[in-house]
């Protein structure tokens, strides 16, 4: 297991994966975590809108991140489940996008976190919950 999956999570939203979504000014400390994306034009629809599992995934990447940084080195969380509610279409217009995640209580091996996402003008465009699971056998006592 690697010794500090925060930090790989960290590379890898900072590397290709990263400008494969436009992720930029990425922040993670103590349960919180945020960025800036710029969706390139592979991930808009042909209704010129963003494509809706792009901004799942935004929520994943950046709920996850929010719960690794609050966790051990040592500890491995995977998403258990993610609702995320669509309140306005996103456009070109409405970009960049700021997606910011908290986590908000642990409870066993569940962690409990949430998420914003708002376009340029600060317009609350989509809201995410998710509960992270650590698996039974993924640490080892």
């Amino acid at each position: 297991m690697p010794a500090n999956i925060f930090q790989l999570l960290q590379d890898w939203l900072g590397g290709a994966i990263g400008a494969d979504y436009g992720l930029t000014e990425l922040q993670a400390q103590a349960g919180q975590a945020s960025f800036i994306s710029r969706p390139p034009a592979v991930h808009f629809n042909p209704l010129g809108t963003v494509q809706g599992g792009y901004t799942a995934t935004l929520f994943d990447a950046a709920l996850g991140l929010a719960v690794y940084s609050a966790a051990a080195a040592d500890e491995v969380y995977v998403t258990a489940s993610l609702e995320v509610s669509y309140l306005r279409p996103l456009t070109a217009a409405a970009l960049p996008l700021r997606t910011e995640a908290r986590v908000l209580r642990r409870e066993g091996r569940q962690v409990f976190a949430e998420a914003s996402l708002r376009d340029a003008q600060g317009q609350l465009c989509a809201t995410a919950s998710a509960v992270f699971t650590c698996p039974r056998g993924a640490v080892d006592s």
